[in-house]
């Protein structure tokens, strides 16, 4: 994309729209920044007059629900950060609506880039490798499944699927949504490059890590 810019004499009106390729959002801890007016942005500034200025917490969520549709649509096509829960059909749901199979290769679909042979960042590989220690508490191997500190989801995943019998078919327990979800909170390390629910967190998940 080519920004033009604008004049210094512009730079309030960006407050309000783009101005030469530019618009000005409200960061994650609520102080003014001024961004290129891509789709991803735009939808960030759609969403700060929206959704993101609405201080009460139940009006919030009633207007992140009442978008709801038109919100996980757009982060999957304008966003850097895209819905998690996408099931095998392509269908964007809720996390509790996954089985266990498709979380995991969601992950790795989003965490691994496949095209360069890397993860975006290596202590993903440690949440992935520690959602993957829980399915084998939740189902039992079908052989003496070997997980030493060689494997890589990315690259052992299938065979790892294919030896965890019904794995494909039972939806995430409650339990795992929790700890799945304490596990991307994981404060030291880099934030999770996806949005997990429309919930009164959604501005941090939306916003955290973004430059």
């Amino acid at each position: 994309m080519q920004a033009q810019g604008c004049e210094n004499s512009h730079w309030h009106m960006t407050y309000d729209e783009a101005v030469g390729g530019v618009v000005t959002v409200s960061s994650e801890i609520g102080q003014p920044i001024h961004k290129i007016a891509n789709r991803g942005v735009l939808l960030w500034k759609d969403l700060d007059n929206r959704i993101f200025s609405i201080t009460n917490p139940e009006k919030r969520l009633k207007a992140l629900q009442s978008s709801r549709q038109e919100i996980i649509s757009r982060l999957n096509s304008d966003y850097a950060k895209p819905w998690l829960a996408v099931n095998s059909s392509g269908v964007s749901v809720d996390i509790e609506d996954l089985t266990y199979s498709e979380c995991l290769h969601r992950l790795v679909k989003l965490m691994y880039v496949y095209s360069q042979k890397r993860r975006i960042d290596e202590s993903y590989k440690k949440r992935v490798i520690a959602f993957a220690n829980r399915f084998r508490e939740r189902f039992e191997p079908c052989s003496d499944y070997d997980m030493s500190e060689s494997w890589d989801p990315a690259l052992h995943l299938d065979e790892f699927l294919n030896c965890h019998l019904g794995a494909s078919t039972e939806l995430l327990y409650l339990e795992e949504v929790s700890y799945f979800i304490a596990l991307c909170r994981t404060r030291g390390e880099k934030p999770v490059n996806f949005i997990l629910r429309l919930d009164n967190d959604f501005e941090t998940w939306f916003k955290k890590d973004s430059l």
